[in-house]
This record gives structure tokens, sequence and C-alpha cells, in this order.
């Protein structure tokens, strides 16, 4: 009994030692979410849109994805007239949650200053459709 105990005792510390990682690799770990939109959040109250779009992208990389975050991306994009961009993550945040009138406000100003008229009243009247109570903000 004595042997076999020593033996799984020696398995066990050999094994262990196999699955260590070595302390010379690079962390692979995702930054926190949180920490990164929190952090883009700050500079989006500052009006600094460059900043915002680092770590807003920086959160995308690693899969911190929703339609809050879409929007205030595409809100800094649109504030460094990267429209196209902006249409890009508005378009995205949509996935999220497509009954979001903001989105379609938000689309409808891009769209109308890409000087697509068609595509910017439609969205503008989806909006109007999801906030009927705001349609004078359209």
């Amino acid at each position: 009994m004595k042997r076999v105990n020593t033996i799984l005792i020696f398995q066990i510390v050999v094994l262990s030692a196999c699955h260590e990682t070595p302390r010379s690799e690079p962390d692979t770990k995702p930054k926190n979410c949180s920490v990164l939109i929190q952090k883009a959040d700050e500079f989006r109250e500052m009006d600094l849109p460059l900043e915002t779009i680092k770590f807003l992208e920086e959160a995308k990389k690693n899969g911190c994805t929703n339609s809050r975050l879409h929007i205030n991306l595409g809100d800094a994009y649109f504030k460094t007239e990267q429209v196209e961009k902006a249409v890009h993550e508005f378009e995205s945040a949509k996935a999220y949650d497509p009954s979001l009138a903001l989105i379609y406000s938000n689309l409808g100003i891009s769209y109308s200053a890409l000087d697509k008229n068609g595509l910017a009243t439609n969205n503008f009247l989806k909006a109007i459709d999801f906030e009927p109570d705001n349609a004078e903000n359209y």
C-alpha cells in the first residue's frame, strides 16, 4: 500500500509540473471589459472622441459588445468626421437592441451627413415609430 501511495504522489507531482505555465509567457487574458468601457465613458464625458474610440475599440477586440458600446463608438466616430464608421457602429447596435429609437435617430443624422437622404428619412421614421412621443426630436 505504501508503494501505491508513493507512486500516486509521484504521478501527481509530475503531472502538475507538466501543466505549469512558464513564467516568461505574456499574459494573454483579455483586459477587463468594464474597466475599458469605464475609461471610454470618462473620455466621452470630457468630449475627447479620439480617446473614447481607442478604449471602445479595445473593448470590442476583447469581445465586450452591446448596443451601448456601438452607439458610443458611433457617436465618437461621427464627432471625428468618420461618418462611414459611425454608420457601421450604429448598424451594429441594431443587432443588440433593434427597437431603440436612438439608434435610428443617429443613423438618420449620419446618413443625412453622407447625403443619403432616403436612408436618413427611413431611419428617422423608424425612430418615430419606436418613440412617437419624441417625434419633434427627429
